[in-house]
């Protein structure tokens, strides 16, 4: 879902305007990475439950 939205996000025309269309492009292409490290990110300095959120995002983490 995320990766089709930021594919959305590139072709819209505030995104040209504003010269972020290449930027969401590089996003779409890098999206496995990109959501494999924030969900990493998110389980380390997001500390809102450690222990719900370890359990939550440990299957996504260990996918790559």
């Amino acid at each position: 879902m995320g990766q089709t939205h930021y594919s959305q996000a590139s072709v819209h025309q505030v995104a040209r305007k504003e010269q972020l269309d290449s930027v969401l492009s590089d996003l779409v292409h890098q999206f496995p990475t990109l959501r494999c490290t924030l969900t990493k990110l998110s389980g380390e300095y997001l500390d809102f439950n450690r222990s719900n959120a370890q359990r939550t995002y440990r299957p996504i983490m260990n996918e790559r």
